[in-house]
C-alpha cells in the first residue's frame, strides 16, 4: 500500500532536481500542478463507479457524523498501546530520513563537492532502488524472525548503523550519503512493514481508521524531521551535528521499544516475554 506514495517521494527527488538545474525551481511547482491536474482526469475518466456501501444521508447528518468519525481517530490512541509504540517508532525513523533527505542537499552542494541539482537529485535513485528490497527483506529478515516488534528492532538497528556511518563519512567522502541513503531506507522498509504486521489484527473493522492514525503520526516525523534537519544545519553547526540528532532520535525509538513487550498488553511491562512464539 505504501509502494505508491514511497515510488512517488523518490522519483520526485530525481525529476525535481533535474528540473530545477536546467530551468527555475518555481517550474518544480508547476510541473507538481500538471501531473495533479492529469491524475485527476485520468481518475475522473478510468476510475470505475463502485455501488455505495452506506445509504446516503442528509447534509445536515453528515455534518454530525464526520466529526464523530474523527473522534473515533484519536480514540485509537488511547485504546491501542500498540498502535502508538507503532506510531513512535515510525516517527524516529522517519525523522532521521527527511532530515537526511533535506540536508544532503546542503551538504552536497558545498565543498567539498560542489554538486549541482541535478547530481544530488540522482541520489534519490538509491532510495528508489531500496523500496524493491520490500519482498526480500520480508522473506529474509521479517519472516524468519516471527515477531512484528523484534523485526523493528532489526530495521531500526540497519537504520541507526546507517546514519552513524553516514553522518562521520559524510564530510569526507559521497560513500558517506550513499550508504546513509541505502541503510537509512532500507531499515525504513524493514520497520514499515513489520509495522503494518503488528497493526492488522487491531480493529478489523475500523482498519482505514488505524492507519489514519497511524500514518498521522508518521508523517509528522516527516515534517519535524525536516525542519529540526535544516534548523540543526543552518544554525547549529552542519551535517554532523545534524547527524547527531538523528542518531538521538532513533536511540529515542529504542526506549520506547524498551518500554514494552511484543506481547504485552498494557502501555508498559514485558508480559509474555520476547521469544517469538512460533506455530
Amino acid at each position: 500500500m505504501s509502494t505508491g506514495p514511497t515510488m512517488g517521494i523518490f522519483i520526485g527527488r530525481v525529476i525535481s532536481g533535474i528540473v530545477a538545474d536546467h530551468t527555475s525551481w518555481r517550474n518544480v511547482y508547476w510541473l507538481g500542478l500538471g501531473l495533479q491536474s492529469v491524475v485527476l482526469v485520468l481518475l475522473f475518466v478510468f476510475m470505475p463507479e463502485y455501488g455505495s456501501l452506506n445509504p446516503p444521508r442528509p447534509f445536515k447528518e453528515l455534518l454530525v457524523t464526520y466529526p464523530k468519525v474523527l473522534w473515533s481517530i484519536i480514540t485509537l490512541y488511547y485504546r491501542h498501546p500498540t498502535l502508538v509504540q507503532a506510531g513512535l517508532l515510525s516517527f524516529s525513523t522517519f525523522f532521521a530520513v527527511s532530515s537526511f533527505w533535506t540536508t544532503v542537499t546542503f551538504l552536497l552542494s558545498d565543498s567539498p563537492y560542489f554538486y549541482n541539482s541535478s547530481n544530488i537529485g540522482l541520489l534519490g535513485l538509491i532510495g528508489l532502488a531500496t523500496m524493491f528490497a520490500a519482498p526480500l527483506c520480508g522473506k529474509y529478515i521479517i519472516r524468519p524472525i516471527g515477531e512484528p516488534l523484534l523485526s523493528a528492532g532489526v530495521g531500526k538497528i540497519i537504520s541507526l548503523v546507517g546514519v552513524v556511518l553516514g553522518t562521520f563519512i559524510g564530510p569526507r567522502s559521497i560513500a558517506g550519503p550513499i550508504i546513509q541513503a541505502t541503510l537509512l531506507d532500507i531499515g525504513l522498509v524493514v520497520l514499515q512493514i513489520s509495522n503494518r504486521v503488528a497493526l492488522h489484527p487491531l480493529e478489523p473493522e475500523m482498519r482505514n481508521r488505524v492507519n489514519t492514525a497511524f500514518v498521522s503520526v508518521l508523517y509528522l516525523g516527516n515534517l519535524v524531521g525536516t525542519k529540526a534537519g535544516s534548523v540543526v544545519y543552518q544554525h547549529h553547526g552542519g551535517w554532523i551535528p545534524t547527524g547527531a540528532l538523528s542518531i538521538g532520535v532513533i536511540v529515542l525509538g529504542f526506549v520506547i521499544m524498551g518500554l514494552r513487550g511484543p506481547y504485552e498488553n498494557r502501555w508498559i511491562g514485558w508480559r509474555g516475554g520476547w521469544k517469538p512464539k512460533r506455530g
